[in-house]
């Protein structure tokens, strides 16, 4: 009745059956795609994840140090995140948010057909 052909084409058929379900379900190819590309955005963060820490690191090192460019790098630091001033410094606050508008330029000098001349 079963000969080993037809067992052998009928596995076939259930193997392509299953793997062709298994690929084209929600839970298979598209998912595994889904995956993918989360883990390379994943990837892609820790990668400036390093990157910032290298630079931290090496602000951190500078603002050990004693040499010079480290007093002007610890000064930038002070001024930028902290907002202090020079004791001869006067800092102008402008409100946020509002722009003003500086009037258009006016001419000084008149033509002469301003002026009226003949």
């Amino acid at each position: 009745m079963w000969n080993s052909r037809s067992i052998l084409a009928a596995a076939t058929l259930i193997a392509l059956l299953l793997l062709g379900f298994g690929i084209l379900s929600p839970e298979g190819l598209p998912q595994t795609k889904k995956l993918q590309a989360e883990a390379e955005k994943l990837q892609k963060q820790v990668q400036k994840a390093k990157a910032k820490n290298e630079q931290l690191k090496d602000e951190i090192e500078l603002l050990r140090s004693d040499q010079k460019d480290a007093r002007r790098f610890q000064e930038h630091v002070i001024r930028q995140e902290l907002g202090f001033v020079r004791e001869d410094e006067k800092v102008l606050l402008l409100p946020e948010g509002k722009r003003t508008q500086l009037p258009s330029p006016q001419p000084i000098l008149k033509t002469a057909q301003q002026k009226g001349a003949p």
